[in-house]
C-alpha cells in the first residue's frame, strides 16, 4: 500500500515538474526611466521595458501619478507591444480637446539590439505645431540603457523632464 502511494506521489511530482519546465516563461519588467512634467500639470511617470527569458525586448509599460491624470489620458497603467511601439502610440492626449500631446514611436526598434525612439510633443496647441525629442534604447550585454541624442551629443539618461507652457510643451530635457 505504501509503495502505491509513493508511486502516485512520485508520478504527480514528475508530471508537475515537466509541466512547469515546459510552460512559457513570463516576461520580466526592467525599470528604464522616469518622466516628470510641470509646472502644470505635475505628472510623474515610470517607464519600464518588458523582456523575454533571453532578455530580448517584448514591449514597454508605464504608470503615472499626479494632477489631472484622467484629463491627459494617463490615469491607468498601460502596456504596449513591440509592434505597437513600432507603429507609434499616443502617450498623452488632452481628453477635452482630443489633442495628442505626446506620441512615442520607434519604427526600427529591434528586439535584440534596440533602436531610435521618436518622442513627438505638442509645442503650440493654437498653431498645432509639434517638436521632436529623440532617444535611443540600446542593449549592452544583459543591460538595456536609454540614451539621449541632442546638440550636446549622446549620453545615458534615466529621467526626462517635460517643461510645460500655457499652450503646450516648451521643452524636453534629459538627465
Amino acid at each position: 500500500m505504501k509503495s502505491n502511494i509513493w508511486i502516485n506521489i512520485s508520478s504527480a511530482i514528475a508530471i508537475s515538474t515537466l509541466l512547469l519546465s515546459s510552460a512559457p516563461a513570463f516576461a520580466d519588467r526592467i525599470q528604464l526611466l522616469a518622466m516628470s512634467s510641470g509646472p502644470s500639470p505635475r505628472i510623474d511617470c515610470q517607464f519600464d521595458i518588458s523582456v523575454d527569458p533571453s532578455n530580448n525586448l517584448t514591449g514597454a509599460a508605464y504608470s503615472c501619478a499626479g494632477e489631472d491624470l484622467e484629463t491627459y489620458g494617463v490615469d491607468q497603467p498601460q502596456t504596449m507591444t513591440l509592434a505597437q511601439l513600432r507603429s507609434g502610440v499616443v502617450f498623452m492626449r488632452h481628453s477635452e480637446f482630443s489633442i495628442e500631446i505626446i506620441n512615442v514611436s520607434a519604427r526600427h526598434l529591434d528586439r535584440e539590439t534596440g533602436g531610435r525612439i521618436r518622442i513627438r510633443y505638442l509645442k503650440n496647441a493654437m498653431l498645432m505645431t509639434y517638436g521632436d525629442f529623440y532617444a535611443v534604447l540600446e542593449r549592452i550585454g544583459d543591460l538595456w540603457i536609454a540614451y539621449t541624442e541632442d546638440q550636446n551629443g549622446r549620453r545615458p539618461m534615466t529621467r526626462m523632464i517635460v517643461i510645460t507652457g500655457l499652450l503646450g510643451v516648451k521643452k524636453i530635457r534629459a538627465q
